[in-house]
């Protein structure tokens, strides 16, 4: 009795696959948040009535940097990591954890009435701060100092949602606007940090005979120039930030003609990770351009960055990793490459919002999240069964 007992106990606490790797029920979760954000947002353009207490495009921002990339994030570096020192970092109670008080912030950004706003940011800085927990903990006892630079960015992000809710409580001066910014930036950095590391590593990796080259000098700079200029922009140094955001976006452009983006136009799984890596330079080029000459309102160049490089670096990537992580080839569906397409169309429509057209701005608008929902919606559908079933290969995780 006792033998079956034990049995019968070990059995009862099996987790479900979803949650045996951090990515799967993150990756998924982003997916779908996104879908319905996107409708409820882009109804809310095209209609041209704000269902929202507050200032909806505050509202918008913070769930999409925080939340949405937020997720992303952070199933991203807890999956990465464990690959980084060869063991678990999430295990499944706390992945389940982290997702319970991510999930719970999400669902207050719909039902306010239910979920009050201080618990939803509450929970959202929880989540980060949990994840740059968990993060800090496994890569520390592991002595993988050459990844502890993302311990810091994920603490930067957390802090940065823990401080927009004491501003949204009252503590301290209204600095929401400034902070959803600084979120964004963080993402950018994340991006050209995980970017020049995946982007010519995957492509060396296909494409052996493309002649994939890399730069230690480029590969220092990228990450530094980026956040210089980044800093000088929140410093209010406008005419130093200008500088070296063109600086910057140089730089990527100089390291995607070493990793020969041109020869990757017949594998969708690459050239939208080159896409995403090249809307990073060109985020920087139109913030430059709206700091020193006007070309854009500077909210609307940040649109470069969270519709274009989040989008396509951060598609190719879910696809990519939640393939290869689940024991199955890395090959995109017909579906998939329609979705990195709308979701590249997407970036363009919202930039086209700055553009002087004879096109009413709420249709643009609506396109723009119509587009994006539809790519995130075809990634949610065709990634479930994947993402919630045991690996291919018969292998744990």
């Amino acid at each position: 009795m006792s033998s079956l007992g034990m049995s019968a106990g070990r059995e009862s606490v099996r987790w479900p696959v979803v949650l045996q790797q951090p990515f799967r029920l993150f990756f998924l979760a982003a997916a779908w948040f996104a879908v319905l954000h996107s409708a409820w947002w882009g109804g809310m353009l095209a209609s041209g009535s704000m269902g929202i207490d507050g200032n909806p495009f505050l509202w918008h921002g913070y769930h999409m940097v925080f939340g949405f990339a937020g997720a992303i994030v952070i199933g991203f570096l807890l999956s990465a990591s464990a690959n980084w020192i060869g063991q678990r970092v999430s295990p499944p109670a706390v992945t389940l954890l982290l997702f319970s008080v991510w999930l719970l912030a999400r669902c207050g950004s719909f039902m306010p009435t239910v979920v009050p706003a201080g618990l939803v940011y509450l929970a959202d800085a929880l989540a980060l701060w949990g994840a740059s927990l968990v993060l800090a903990i496994a890569l520390i006892r592991a002595g993988n100092r050459r990844n502890y630079q993302f311990i810091a960015v994920l603490a930067a992000v957390a802090s940065a949602a823990s401080i927009f809710g004491l501003a949204e409580a009252g503590f301290i001066p209204d600095l929401r606007f400034g902070l959803v910014r600084v979120g964004l930036d963080l993402m950018l950095l994340l991006m050209v940090m995980m970017g020049q590391r995946i982007v010519p590593f995957f492509t060396e990796r296909r494409l052996p005979q493309a002649g994939v080259r890399q730069s230690a000098l480029l590969k220092a700079a990228a990450p530094l120039t980026v956040f210089s200029g980044l800093l000088a922009y929140h410093l209010q140094l406008p005419s130093l930030a200008l500088a070296l955001m063109l600086v910057a976006a140089v730089v990527l452009l100089m390291q995607l003609t070493l990793w020969r983006s041109w020869a990757c136009w017949r594998e969708p799984m690459l050239w939208i990770l080159h896409i995403g890596y090249l809307w990073l330079a060109i985020s920087l080029v139109l913030r430059a351009g709206s700091l020193g000459f006007g070309w854009m309102p500077y909210s609307t160049a940040g649109h470069a960055v969270s519709v274009g490089a989040l989008g396509a670096l951060g598609l190719g990537m879910l696809a990519r990793v939640s393939l290869g992580h689940t024991g199955r080839p890395i090959e995109s569906s017909r579906w998939m490459v329609l979705a990195f397409v709308l979701v590249t169309v997407a970036a363009v429509f919202r930039l086209m919002t700055a553009a002087p057209i004879p096109l009413s701005m709420h249709w643009i608008f609506g396109l723009s999240a119509l587009a994006w929902l539809l790519a995130w919606l075809i990634f949610a559908i065709s990634y479930m069964p994947i993402l919630i079933s045991p690996r291919a290969d018969g292998r744990p995780g």
